[in-house]
């Protein structure tokens, strides 16, 4: 039951008996029977009446504290406060580091090189240029492939997925 319902019901029952008093004044009745407390009839409405204000102003009392207790939520507040609690978890996360495949495993010249260099040789002109630029070949540092260092198998892979993504 709300409180605005209750105040009601008690409001209509003092009304009620202060009608019952009224109505045995005018039928006659003692006025220490109509009014047992010693109050008259017009002390009765302003009681009624005081109580029936009292009780709202303790209402709105009440309801105005309900008000200022409610956290006000609305659609920005909470889209603020989900890109700040992501944002301190972006911060406190430990950043991503990328591993270059290349750096992960040394490059195996069978495994590796050879195949690319197969697959551009089915093009002789592209593949003689790329073994030039890598100084491979006849009067150079290098007769063949497979002996170039180690060091140079990343940048010779690399060259033969530039010229296969080339030709698509």
């Amino acid at each position: 039951m709300s409180l605005e319902s209750a105040i009601n019901d008690h409001a209509s029952a003092i009304r009620e008996l202060a009608a019952a008093i009224i109505g045995t004044r005018q039928t006659g009745m003692p006025a220490a029977m109509a009014a047992p407390y010693g109050k008259s009839v017009d002390t009765i409405e302003a009681d009624v009446t005081k109580v029936e204000t009292d009780a709202k102003a303790e209402q709105q009392k009440v309801m105005a504290q309900v008000e200022a207790d409610r956290k006000p939520s609305t659609a920005k507040e909470a889209i603020a406060d989900a890109l700040a609690k992501a944002k301190a978890e972006k911060e406190t996360a430990a950043p991503v580091v990328e591993e270059d495949p290349l750096d992960a495993t040394p490059l195996d010249y069978e495994k590796d090189v050879k195949p690319k260099l197969i697959a551009v040789g089915k093009d002789k002109s592209a593949l003689v240029a790329l073994l030039a630029s890598m100084d491979v070949g006849a009067g150079k540092t290098y007769a063949k492939a497979d002996q170039l260092p180690v060091a140079k198998f990343g940048e010779i892979v690399a060259a033969a997925d530039a010229i296969l993504a080339a030709r698509g």
